[in-house]
């Protein structure tokens, strides 16, 4: 029971890290912004502290050695408020899969 009830949570927790992690998308509307390898740019969301929700721009070869590093912000910058409630609905997307594990 141990084992199995481990295994649970580590794969809820993996689900939550990967809700964290930056989402790629390369397909949006609108222009497109072109890094230095003359490539479109694809665009991510970021899940830091500072920046949850908020979406860039940046080289489509960002995690090969960093790319060309090309970076541009596409939404303007968050007011406080607006932070604080993205990393509430954050922790509280973290508790309920923390809770559902034990289901």
């Amino acid at each position: 029971m141990t084992s199995s009830s481990s295994s649970s949570t580590a794969r809820c927790r993996r689900r939550v890290v990967l809700l964290r992690q930056p989402s790629r998308k390369d397909d949006y509307e609108g222009p497109k912004r072109y890094c230095c390898h003359r490539m479109v740019a694809s665009r991510w969301t970021a899940w830091t502290d500072g920046n949850p929700g908020r979406r860039f721009y940046g080289c489509p070869y960002y995690y090969q050695d960093g790319g060309c590093g090309f970076f541009a912000w596409h939404d303007n910058e968050f007011g406080e408020r607006a932070n604080t409630v993205i990393k509430e609905l954050l922790d509280d997307t973290d508790k309920l899969y923390d809770e559902n594990s034990f289901l």
